[in-house]
């Protein structure tokens, strides 16, 4: 077998691979002795021996007589160690690269996500939310405030959104009552709410858990937020979107802030569907991105309403691939099986939010949908074997 070590001596370029000493030094590079340390010879064939067997293979051994030949006595060393810092630093690829690996598997575990909107009057809850307190407030019953308020619409050819908060605002003060949000706080108290809503929001989540799914609650309403923000279920939602006012210095409401109506509720089924949250959702809201990089796809979405107010989301839910549901009171279906007839939903179903009914068995059903999607997707991708 050829000897490096004994090639070394001669002046011989070292294999490659193999770290040559030093010339006139002594030393290996990479390695140390005390300082003003000499290396003999026979101390060169010995500290040469870890870097032969590191190059041509632990089962290496030298010539005869290498390693045991010695001419002179060997000089004591104090330390021979490895300089730190030999293993070579990553590029930026590579560091890239594990980034993207790292992401890859993140995507791969992640929950995927599902979201469920719900309007309010007549969805979460029975009747009209004003009717509850603020409409006897004000000395009023429900049938006088709600003609006054189409009169209103009528005569001004108002949005009907803007004129019932108008006329809020109006016979307040006519009667003499501050509306401020400390009032209408007052009036979400204790709120009635239809059958198993208060349990659902626990149970659907659990359900979704168990399937790999990660749901996220929405109201969508008409309605005012700042009754909502009040109700016994508000801590369940993400978010809650309605109509609400501006007020002023003294904290008195004075004009509609947000007026949500017909047609601009479908704004916030986008904006959850394009992750466009926050004061510069419109930098977001209109910007092209591809359906496979939005937060939420149509497809895992639910809509739940019982209204003519919620035809226009019922309707882009449905035909982007989600599903929507019209809701009913008992013994109040015509308007939901109407829905159903002119294709505007994809099912409809008693506003009866208790476990085994038939609107959990609907989510759950499409949860089962869209957690069978992702797996499917991740097979076509292969991303099942990764």
């Amino acid at each position: 077998m050829p000897n490096p070590a004994a090639d070394n001596r001669a002046g011989a370029k070292a294999p490659p691979g193999i770290r040559e000493l030093s010339p006139g030094t002594g030393y290996l590079p990479g390695m140390r002795t005390a300082p003003g340390n000499r290396v003999s010879e026979p101390q060169r064939e010995v500290l040469l021996l870890p870097e032969l067997r590191r190059v041509m293979g632990t089962g290496f051994r030298p010539a005869a007589g290498v390693h045991r030949r010695r001419t002179a006595p060997i000089e004591p060393i104090q330390e021979i160690r490895p300089v730190r810092g030999s293993r070579p630093p990553e590029t930026p690829h590579q560091r890239s690269a594990q980034r993207a690996t790292k992401e890859d598997a993140m995507n791969r575990t992640a929950p995927t996500p599902l979201a469920i909107f719900y309007d309010f009057d007549g969805t979460l809850a029975p009747g009209n939310m004003q009717n509850r307190r603020f409409v006897p407030d004000i000395g009023m019953n429900a049938d006088d405030f709600w003609k006054d308020v189409e009169t209103f619409t009528i005569k001004t050819q108002s949005d009907p959104t803007i004129s019932y908060m108008y006329t809020m605002l109006r016979k307040a003060k006519e009667a003499g009552i501050a509306v401020t949000r400390e009032d209408m706080a007052k009036w979400g108290e204790n709120m009635e709410m239809f059958p198993g809503v208060e349990t659902w929001f626990g149970r659907i989540n659990r359900a979704a858990a168990g399937k790999g799914i990660k749901v996220s609650h929405y109201v969508l309403s008409s309605g005012n937020a700042e009754i909502i923000e009040a109700c016994p279920i508000a801590a369940q939602f993400d978010s809650i979107f309605a109509s609400r006012f501006i007020y002023d210095e003294e904290g008195h409401a004075v004009w509609p802030a947000v007026a949500l109506n017909f047609t601009t509720k479908t704004q916030y089924l986008f904006r959850v569907n394009k992750g466009a949250f926050g004061t510069d959702f419109l930098d977001t809201i209109n910007r092209y991105i591809p359906d496979e990089d939005r937060p939420v796809p149509f497809e895992n979405i639910i809509y739940i309403g019982d209204g003519e107010t919620d035809v226009p989301c019922f309707r882009t839910v449905k035909s982007l691939g989600g599903m929507a549901v019209a809701v009913h009171d008992k013994g109040q279906n015509r308007n939901a099986e109407r829905f159903l007839k002119e294709g505007r939903v994809n099912a409809v179903a008693p506003a009866d939010y208790r476990a085994g009914g038939k609107l959990e068995k609907l989510a759950e059903s499409w949860m089962t949908l869209a957690s069978s999607r992702r797996a499917l997707h991740d097979i076509q991708t292969g991303k099942d074997n990764e």
